[in-house]
């Protein structure tokens, strides 16, 4: 029976278990940093009324940042992109008013007109893209 040069006799050959348990560990904690990261939007939803003339505020927040966010408004069988922005700040157009810090947008009509009313599509891009959409009713 012979011997392996390198090795003493009786030592056995150990596999790398610290190595792969230190990959398994970092693995684990890179998995669990990404679920927490999730923006989890939460934006005003359904239908908003207002009366002409009257104030109409819609809003979406999520736990990250903005990156960017678009917002579009189908109404009258067109789509009209609204705003296109990299926040943080505070952009106007046409009666409406966009702010944006961190991860609370709030988009406000301060006298909401007919042209106003519609469909507004938020495009939201935190570490993910998610779209929302809120209806506005101008009575």
């Amino acid at each position: 029976m012979g011997t392996w040069p390198s090795e003493s006799p009786g030592r056995i050959p150990q596999p790398c278990v610290p190595s792969m348990l230190g990959i398994l560990l970092l693995l684990a904690a890179s998995l669990s940093a990404q679920n927490s990261s999730w923006d989890r939007p939460s934006c005003t939803e359904g239908v908003v009324s207002v009366p002409r003339g009257q104030r109409a505020v819609m809003a979406c927040n999520m736990s990250n940042a903005f990156s960017d966010i678009s917002i579009r408004l189908r109404a009258h069988g067109k789509t009209v992109t609204i705003f296109e922005k990299r926040p943080p700040g505070r952009f106007s157009r046409d009666g409406w008013t966009l702010q944006v810090h961190g991860g609370q947008a709030q988009l406000v009509i301060t006298a909401a007109q007919d042209a106003h009313a519609g469909q507004y599509e938020w495009r939201l891009r935190g570490l993910q893209r998610t779209t929302r959409a809120t209806y506005l009713n101008v009575s």
